[in-house]
Parts: structure tokens; sequence; C-alpha cells
């Protein structure tokens, strides 16, 4: 049999260094009190329109750094938020596998708030990867359709930097503020197309600056398996509950079989195989 070792969640996996994508925008080269999209090639709006109602200026009254004067300011005074809705894509598809940072400096004011998303694919609102909504008391709360799935607090009215890291081998997801872990969570959406950057009512307020993100792809290894998922659906305190797992073959050869362990909160091993070829299971 192939084996999975112990699920905890630690996994199979491999990522290579080849063929890496990074980029950075500090916005120092574009002309502050013009719109955002015409002036660069890689961000756009929601309505793909760079220039139009939803676009964002350069502005000049806010940077993170002394060596730099331009970032880009995001307000609103409407309830449902906007109108500005900046969108940067990460690649001309979404991505799936490998390993992604994505890096930004943020500055809120007192009282005020800042949201932004991920969507999953190229299609606006089609599938959102996640949504990051950030109070006007400093709290910070990353969700999936609504559901909490990962909390972190943010510095008030000093710039601070935010990075939110998944491995979509295993996914695995970490929101990281000034460099010190937050939250580690598993998406329902395991992939990711685009940052879209929204305010989101009409408390909305802050700046950013020093965007980038970086990815590493995922080589194919002849034999690769990863638990990619384990989820427990919800009830009542005290009932038992199966856990719903996700296996996900990572590699190029067929697997026929595995072995499966899982641990929960450091009690006994709960073993688990799979056999492919006779379409059996066993605990």
């Amino acid at each position: 049999m192939k084996k999975i070792t112990t699920l905890t969640l630690g996994c199979l996996f491999a990522l290579t260094a080849s063929q890496a994508q990074t980029f950075s925008d500090d916005f120092e080269s574009y002309t502050s009190g013009i719109a955002l999209g015409p002036q660069s090639p890689d961000w756009r709006t929601w309505s793909g329109l760079g220039g139009g109602t939803d676009d964002v200026n350069v502005v000049t009254t806010g940077n993170h750094t002394t060596a730099g004067t331009k970032s880009i300011y995001f307000s609103s005074t409407s309830a449902t938020g906007g109108p500005s809705d900046c969108v940067l894509p990460f690649g001309a598809a979404p991505l799936t596998t490998g390993q992604f940072t994505y890096t930004m400096w943020m500055k809120i004011p007192t009282s005020k708030t800042a949201y932004f998303n991920f969507q999953g694919n190229a299609t606006m609102g089609n599938l959102y990867t996640l949504d990051c909504f950030m109070d006007a008391t400093g709290a910070i709360s990353v969700q999936n359709s609504g559901t909490v799935v990962g909390t972190g607090t943010r510095p008030v009215n000093t710039w601070f930097e935010l990075q939110i890291d998944a491995n979509l081998n295993t996914n695995t997801w970490t929101l990281k503020i000034d460099g010190v872990l937050q939250s580690t969570w598993s998406n329902t959406a395991n992939q990711v197309y685009a940052i879209d950057i929204y305010p989101a009512d009409a408390a909305a307020q802050y700046w950013v600056d020093d965007v980038s993100y970086n990815v590493v792809p995922y080589t194919l290894p002849a034999l690769n398996a990863a638990g990619n998922l384990v989820g427990v659906s919800n009830g009542l305190v005290g009932q038992t509950r199966n856990p719903a797992i996700t296996v996900r073959n990572l590699g190029t050869g067929v697997i026929n079989s595995y072995d499966l362990s899982i641990t929960q909160n450091g009690g006994a091993p709960c073993n688990f195989c799979y056999c492919y070829s006779c379409y059996s299971c066993c605990w």
C-alpha cells in the first residue's frame, strides 16, 4: 500500500523554486492624482474599465517608507461601500498548486475599517476564496462564505505588514501581521486568482502600499499524495461526528491504495486504509 503519514496536518508534498513568479509594486513610478488602472499593466478594476468610477487614484498623502512618497488610498461614504474596487490578478489562470504568498502594507486610521477579498477565478464574483474584514477596533476576521476561519489583530493608525501564505497542495493557509502568525486554516475554495480591494462600508478608510506576491510552482513527482482537507460537520456539543477527508494525488503516477492516520487533540491515532482496485476501505 502507498502510505500517507500522520495527518495532523503534516502531509507529504514537494515544492521546487524553479520558475518562481514574483511581483511587487510600490506605486512610485505612477503619477499622483491620476487613476491607477490606466498607468499600470497589472492592476484593473472589478468592471475591468481602468480609469472608471471604480478605479482608485495614486496619492502622496501616505506611504509607509521614508524612501517613497506614493501609495493608493481607499475610502467610502456609502453603507454598501465603493465605488473604488481595484483588482490585481496573480496570473493568467487560477493557482491551484504550489506555494503562494501575498504581502501588502496598510494603514487604517482610528475608528476606520478596511476590507479585501481573494477571487478564485477570472470571472469576478463567481468564486470568493476568502473575505478579510478589519473592523474599527483593530480586529481581523477571515471568512469563507460567511464562516469565520481565521482571526487576528492589527495596529491602529500606523503602517503594518499583512501577509497571507497558502500551500495550495496541502490546503494550509496562514495570516501574519508584522511577521507574527495570527491564524492557520484550510479553505473550502483552495485556489486563488486575484485580490480585490474594496472599501466595504461608510467607515472604510485606508492606505495600501508595497504590494507583492510570490508563486513557487509545484513540480509533479512520480508518487506523491497529500491530505488536502479534513472537515467535521456541525453538530451539538457531546455528539459524535465522522470526519470528511479529502486525499489529493499530487504525483504523476496512479495511487491504488493508501493508509491514513489521523490524530485528534493529541489522542490515539485513528487509522484508515483504502484500496482503489477492490473498492474497499477499513478503519
